[in-house]
């Protein structure tokens, strides 16, 4: 598996492993907690739009928000992911990094907007979770 998709990857688990843990700090000890942030939305919001965007344009894929345009991300990331093979040169880790926000972000706006929940940053034991201002939580209501 080429560096482009294991880093894709590794942030997008790290987002569902997010979404998931929104559950368990809501059903946990009092150390723990989720602060919903209005902001860190609209960066999450932002950031889905470009992927919405660059499917369309890069690819004529359609992502409408629904549950099923998932599998549209998948085949957008498959088609970036055969791309790269070729591009020469490959692409940055900053521009790595912005096509694992906009997808990531578009996941967690999918599950957001079709089944509840807040963006925002979880706390543990009085410490953020989550060290980047880009990787953010989902919390589930």
């Amino acid at each position: 598996m080429n560096t482009i998709v294991k880093r894709f990857l590794l942030v997008l688990i790290t987002l569902m492993a997010c979404v998931r843990g929104g559950v368990a700090l809501a059903e946990t000890a009092s150390n723990q907690s989720f602060s919903p942030d209005p902001k860190i939305q609209k960066v999450a919001e932002a950031y889905s739009l470009n992927a919405v965007d660059f499917s369309a344009k890069q690819f004529g894929i359609e992502l409408d928000w629904s549950d099923a345009s998932i599998a549209n991300v998948e085949k957008a990331l498959a088609q970036m992911s055969s791309s790269y093979v070729s591009t020469n040169p490959k692409p940055t880790d900053e521009q790595v990094m912005a096509f694992a926000k906009a997808y990531g972000s578009y996941v967690g706006e999918v599950y957001r907007r079709n089944h509840g929940g807040e963006w925002g940053m979880p706390t543990l034991g009085g410490s953020r979770f989550l060290q980047r201002p880009f990787t953010v939580s989902v919390s589930l209501k």
